[in-house]
């Protein structure tokens, strides 16, 4: 297959589209950026069972990934940026009681930016606020960084919601995926 990754504050203009469209492209997903806009919100309290992830912990993400994420749109990580992403402290991991990871979120830090590149939550736990946890611990853990920001798939409306209600929204930059099969 062969993706086509457009970058813009606008759609695709006729002559762009006329060009995909003309070479058997498809639009297969659209990420939406979201940026910190309420900064207001005052986050002190760690949560408890997180930690930061380990290298025994780099299978279990690995196949996390591998089940759970769309190649072209969410652009799941290999062995090699999960390892280096540990080792950077950029995972950390919401535990039970038996070691098992409930969820994750990962994030690169610069000097006044923050991007949030992944947040997930195992399927089974879903809806019990785990999520809510995960976005909390990471602003407790990102809070000398005041620039926030984010990619979201348009229709995740549950994820939208919630990073709504932690002061994101939307820029106005979107991130247009086309991809077109080769046989």
């Amino acid at each position: 297959d062969l993706v086509c990754d457009i970058v813009d504050v606008i759609p695709p203009d006729y002559q762009l589209d006329s060009f995909l469209t003309l070479n058997s492209f498809i639009e297969y997903a659209k990420l939406r950026k979201m940026s910190l806009t309420n900064t207001s919100l005052d986050f002190k309290n760690k949560g408890s069972n997180f930690e930061k992830a380990k290298n025994n912990n780099i299978e279990r993400i690995l196949s996390i990934f591998k089940e759970n994420f769309d190649n072209f749109s969410e652009r799941p990580p290999n062995i090699n940026e999960i390892e280096l992403a540990i080792k950077n402290d950029e995972i950390y991991c919401k535990f039970n009681s038996f070691g098992d990871i409930l969820g994750f979120y990962w994030n690169r830090n610069k000097k006044f930016l923050s991007e949030l590149k992944y947040l997930y939550v195992v399927e089974k736990y879903r809806g019990i606020g785990i999520g809510k946890e995960l976005l909390n611990e990471y602003f407790v853990n990102t809070a000398p960084i005041k620039r926030k920001q984010l990619w979201v798939l348009e229709n995740n409306k549950s994820a939208i919601s919630l990073y709504k209600s932690f002061g994101y929204d939307f820029d106005g930059l979107s991130d247009y995926i086309f991809i077109k099969k080769i046989n």
